[in-house]
Order: C-alpha cells, then sequence, then structure tokens
C-alpha cells in the first residue's frame, strides 16, 4: 500500500469536464494547460496511449491517492466513471485538446476506444506507484465500502 492515508472517498459528482485555454490561428490551435492553474493539481506524471483500433477498452482501475486529468489528444473516447456503487455512474465524451476530464483519487475509470489511432494524454499528480491501483471492480466496491 502507497505511504500515508487515503484521501476521502471523491463522489462521482466530483469529476468534471475542464476547458483549457485555446489560441486559435489560421493554420494551426496552441492549448495550453498549466498545473496548479489549468488543472486542481500539480503534475508529477504524464503519459499518452495511443490505440490501433477503435472499441478498444481501457483504464478499467482506481486509484487510491492519485489524480488524473484525461486528455484526448486526437480521435475520441467515452469515459465512464462510478463511485460509490450505490451512486450510479456517468460517462464523459473526449475528442479534443482543449478539454480534460479530471478524475480525482478513489473514482473507477474505463475508457472506450471510440476511434482508431486515438491518443489519450494523461496528467497524474503521483508519480507511478503499482500499489496505488485498484484493479478488480469488486476489490474497487469493497474499497469503497470498506473506507
Amino acid at each position: 500500500m502507497p505511504s500515508g492515508p487515503d484521501p476521502e472517498l471523491a463522489h462521482v459528482n466530483d469529476v468534471r469536464l475542464l476547458k483549457f485555454r485555446s489560441l486559435p490561428a489560421p493554420d494551426r490551435r496552441l492549448v495550453a494547460i498549466e498545473g496548479e492553474a489549468d488543472i486542481p493539481f500539480a503534475i508529477a506524471r504524464v503519459f499518452t496511449i495511443t490505440t490501433d483500433r477503435a472499441d478498444l477498452v481501457g483504464g478499467q482501475h482506481a486509484h487510491r491517492r492519485c489524480q488524473q486529468m484525461l486528455v484526448c489528444l486526437t480521435g475520441a473516447c467515452v469515459v465512464t466513471c462510478l463511485g460509490d456503487p450505490a451512486g450510479g455512474e456517468r460517462q464523459f465524451e473526449l475528442s479534443g485538446a482543449d478539454t480534460g476530464l479530471y478524475i480525482p483519487a478513489s473514482i473507477w475509470a474505463q475508457q472506450l476506444y471510440l476511434t482508431p489511432s486515438a491518443v489519450l494524454m494523461v496528467l497524474c499528480d503521483r508519480h507511478f506507484e503499482a500499489d496505488d491501483y485498484i484493479r478488480d471492480l469488486e476489490q474497487f466496491k469493497r474499497y469503497r465500502a470498506g473506507c
């Protein structure tokens, strides 16, 4: 288990879309994202996921302490989020570098990629910690019930 206490459990309604500044020009567009200004945390890690086909499902996990911002740089994906299993789920479609989805710790998330060659960028407030992941949905439900 990662060091330090787990944060308070988030509610699925804490998941939210955020718009980033977009500076258009005749032949390009610049999108700026700044940690602690445009997103609610300092950025410790960034990674990307590139798909080879549509209908691929990714994610399917929660984090005990890590917060994330998901940005679909190219293509499109639908992100399904769960908090308290009795509280239902929420779905968000991402399809552009100017919109990010903030996912607090303790929220289950999975992505359904709608287009081939989609690129999802993930910004995190923590470095990689294998023990921070909850990869089994039933274990996630027990975790939520026990906190």
